[in-house]
């Protein structure tokens, strides 16, 4: 691969990342208002809450009529005995509220990099050699084909007394007609 085309990738992936980033932060920050427990409690005494979804850790909802311009809100679930006893006491309940960009973004973006880091391998084992390329080439042989006609090493090159070259004709003529 050529190295614009690294690049091009690269500047499409740092795109893609900061358009994710930007979705993520202007949606919290117009929409979704972030209530303390205790905030939460006086609106819904008050009325104004809508709906809410409750899970194992966070209350999320809509509001009646917008409030501070925000028309959802979230906050952190408390027990009930617990929250009673502490406003029992004046204290203000609030909660912190996790952010899961980073998981939900890797939960998608991973897989989809696994599988075209994939995808670009078995294309550079296809493309090595035409064809199938390597893939195919599981279990051939690659031994070199010699030609017995064009010997590269002669008996002058062969150092020594005669007795070596003497016995190495005779090996030669023992090899070729045994």
């Amino acid at each position: 691969m050529n190295s614009s085309r690294q690049i091009n990738i690269g500047y499409w992936i740092a795109a893609f990342i900061a358009l994710m980033m930007f979705q993520y932060f202007y949606t919290t920050a117009t929409q979704v208002a972030q209530l303390s427990y205790s905030r939460f409690q006086s609106l819904l005494e008050q009325g104004m809450i809508a709906d809410v979804a409750v899970s194992d850790q966070y209350i999320q909802g809509n509001f009646t009529q917008p409030v501070e311009g925000r028309s959802m809100f979230v906050t952190t679930r408390v027990e009930p005995d617990l929250a009673r006893d502490l406003q029992a006491h004046g204290v203000e309940v609030t909660g912190r509220i996790e952010s899961t960009f980073l998981r939900d973004l890797l939960s998608w973006v991973l897989p989809v990099a696994l599988f075209i880091g994939i995808w670009m391998f078995m294309l550079r084992r296809m493309s090595a050699g035409g064809g199938m390329g390597k893939m195919m080439q599981i279990g051939k042989s690659r031994a070199k084909v010699m030609n017995k006609d064009t010997p590269k090493t002669t008996f002058t090159d062969v150092a020594g007394c005669e007795e070596a070259i003497e016995e190495l004709q005779e090996i030669r003529e023992f090899l070729a007609e045994p």
